[in-house]
């Protein structure tokens, strides 16, 4: 009888090591297919970009050295980390080996950015989705507004900035990119490329004439929009149009004041010390605000925005 009992006992602790070794095999088969089925893969597979831009390619899950390559280095180059840089309109092969095996992206370079984003745009916001919505528009101040959505939240933005825009270009553009999506309001940041150097004698009222041209034509199509206009960066690199620029400013303040749904809204002032432009706002090329800029922005243009926008 005591035999019977051991010869049971033992019956189920062999079963029970057996259970416990195959539930062990089984978690050891699965970490091991997890780990397996995280492919190696690039990134990005295409990328649209400037002469000057840069952006950056990773080859997802690879634990070592890669090699990366570009096919045409007059159009775009690639440091030994995946930093593409482009060099001059047309396109190139960037390759990342890795493991014997080559992973491709196609890299895409324009002249300019206004001569490719505003289909991306299109492709990217579709206007059935995005009705109803705050439009930034201008030029590449805007488009580099990257920390936007957290300063008009709750409210949903669409970011339609294209560097190298001027006015006569929103005159093209502001149909399909502002007016076909019925937004809440227009946040404008418009004339600082008309400007430019400002060597032109009079062309900060000129800009001026352009930009109210440019906002009646939108007030026409969007009656009941609020729209907001941004005053014209002073910048280090431009420090000449200086003069011009508060020429633009002032007519613009005034023309907004006696609008019904316009906004002017004073950045500008911000962006001085001691009368001239604040070198620690700018990025390196003394021209684009860097973030300390644009925290700026994030809290004069946001709160203006929303406080409006309530009422």
């Amino acid at each position: 009888m005591i035999c019977e009992k051991r010869s049971k006992s033992r019956i189920r602790a062999g079963i029970f090591i057996m259970v416990l070794l195959c539930a062990l095999s089984f978690c050891t088969f699965s970490s091991g297919a997890a780990s397996s089925s995280k492919k190696v893969a690039l990134n990005k597979t295409s990328i649209k970009m400037t002469k000057g831009r840069t952006e950056k390619l990773r080859l997802l899950n690879a634990k070592g050295t890669v090699e990366w390559k570009s096919s045409k280095k007059s159009v775009a180059v690639v440091s030994k980390t995946g930093k593409i840089t482009g060099v001059s309109a047309g396109t190139a092969k960037i390759t990342a080996k890795y493991k014997g095996k080559t992973y491709r992206c196609t890299v895409k370079v324009y002249n300019t950015t206004r001569s490719y984003l505003p289909s991306v745009l299109k492709q990217k916001y579709t206007p059935s989705k995005n009705q109803e919505k705050i439009i930034l528009a201008g030029s590449s101040s805007m488009e580099y507004w990257t920390s936007a959505a957290s300063a008009f939240s709750p409210y949903k933005i669409l970011n339609m900035g294209i560097a190298g825009t001027k006015v006569c270009h929103w005159e093209q553009l502001y149909t399909s990119l502002i007016v076909k999506y019925n937004p809440k309001a227009v946040v404008l940041y418009v004339g600082t490329n008309d400007i430019g150097e400002g060597m032109i004698r009079g062309i900060g009222a000129k800009t001026a004439a352009n930009t109210r041209k440019l906002i009646q034509k939108i007030q026409k199509a969007l009656p009941d929009t609020k729209i907001y206009y941004v005053s014209i960066c002073p910048s280090i690199k431009r420090s000449d149009a200086w003069d011009e620029i508060c020429i633009c400013n002032k007519t613009m303040k005034a023309y907004c004041a006696d609008q019904e749904n316009l906004y002017y809204i004073d950045v500008a002032s911000y962006m001085l010390k001691n009368g001239k432009p604040n070198s620690a706002l700018y990025r390196e090329d003394h021209l684009h605000l860097n973030d300390k800029g644009y925290k700026i922005w994030n809290k004069i243009i946001g709160s203006k925005v929303k406080k409006e926008m309530k009422e």
